[in-house]
């Protein structure tokens, strides 16, 4: 079986993926960054560099490394688990750099045509879990575990985690696959009972699961 987890930055997705490849025996495939070309793509940002070279050369790195996890995980002889999905990067993350203008409208095109042709061969998942939090919430996530490149969305005014709020609500809306949504300010993994909670969502949620392996 194939699971992926999506959400917004901080919400919880390595975590949770962390917790069902140890407790449910899933093959985990954490998301793969180039830092070469993310600390470029966060300089461009934070100096409004528009168009930016790099915020295009970043999208086509994540959409080819996780098209690439996407079909090896799909034909695997084993049960995988992906803390980030393909979806993400193209109906969130690109999507909102070109409305923004930090890529152009002829690179956004060119993605367009590489996505259609990546996932040409690929399936859906046997469930995309979908974690959720309010803004708020999120920051303070993100505030707990002190990145240095995510300080700039710890600011009120900063309506970047809203932007792809939105986005993530019409991506999960028009998603025709297997989902469980999570509201994960309801859960806290530091917590047994929240675990055990957690992991029973997600057999249940998983068609077949429970007789998987008899």
């Amino acid at each position: 079986m194939f699971v992926s987890v999506s959400g917004n930055i901080g919400v919880g997705k390595t975590t949770l993926a962390k917790l069902i490849s140890k407790e449910l025996n899933f093959k985990l495939h954490e998301e793969k960054v180039d830092n070469s070309i993310l600390d470029k793509f966060y300089k461009d940002i934070e100096n409004n560099v528009k168009p930016s070279d790099y915020a295009f050369y970043l999208q086509k790195y994540f959409l080819f490394t996780r098209a690439a996890a996407h079909m090896d995980m799909q034909f695997a002889d084993e049960n995988s688990i992906q803390d980030r999905s393909i979806y993400e990067d193209r109906y969130v993350f690109a999507n909102h750099l070109n409305a923004e203008g930090f890529i152009s409208d002829e690179h956004y095109d060119e993605y367009l045509d590489n996505f259609a042709i990546g996932y040409g061969g690929l399936k859906e998942p046997d469930l995309l879990i979908h974690l959720k939090a309010s803004p708020k919430v999120l920051r303070e996530r993100i505030a707990k575990r002190g990145r240095e490149s995510e300080k700039q969305l710890l600011s009120i005014n900063n309506s970047y985690l809203e932007e792809l709020d939105e986005l993530y609500f019409r991506m999960i809306s028009n998603y025709s696959g297997n989902t469980l949504i999570i509201n994960s300010e309801n859960y806290d993994l530091d917590k047994d009972v929240d675990k055990k909670r957690i992991l029973t969502l997600v057999e249940n949620n998983l068609t077949g699961f429970k007789n998987y392996f008899k």
